[in-house]
């Protein structure tokens, strides 16, 4: 896990296994980029295993970044693996302005 900044903008790199395993690494990881910077980027592309746990975090991270005027965005859509995750859970899945939203996030790396 590596982390890039200007000071108002960081990229964090998250990779290898992201599960309940290392949630509360992700977490903290995730808080302070959201508390620290205005705008974070999170490059998944190293994400090797993920669970729902990981998709949550996101999410809130996501949410806390919409609450506080500031963005979170995907540095790339994500890879096949979390995309067939999201799928099953269903994430991405429905036809609400949300669900496009959610799709747009996690398929074209839009922002928060």
């Amino acid at each position: 896990m590596m982390k890039s900044d200007d000071f108002t903008t960081t990229r964090l790199i998250m990779d290898g296994a992201r599960s309940l395993r290392t949630a509360e690494e992700s977490h903290a990881i995730l808080r302070e980029a959201v508390r620290d910077y205005s705008h974070v980027e999170i490059d998944l592309s190293g994400v090797e295993e993920a669970d729902l746990s990981f998709i949550q975090l996101i999410l809130s991270a996501r949410a806390t970044a919409l609450r506080e005027n500031r963005t979170l965005k995907l540095a790339y859509p994500v890879t096949s693996g979390l995309r067939d995750l999201l799928e099953r859970v269903g994430f991405l899945s429905g036809m609400t302005e949300a669900s496009l939203a959610d799709r747009e996030f996690w398929l074209k790396g839009g922002d928060a």
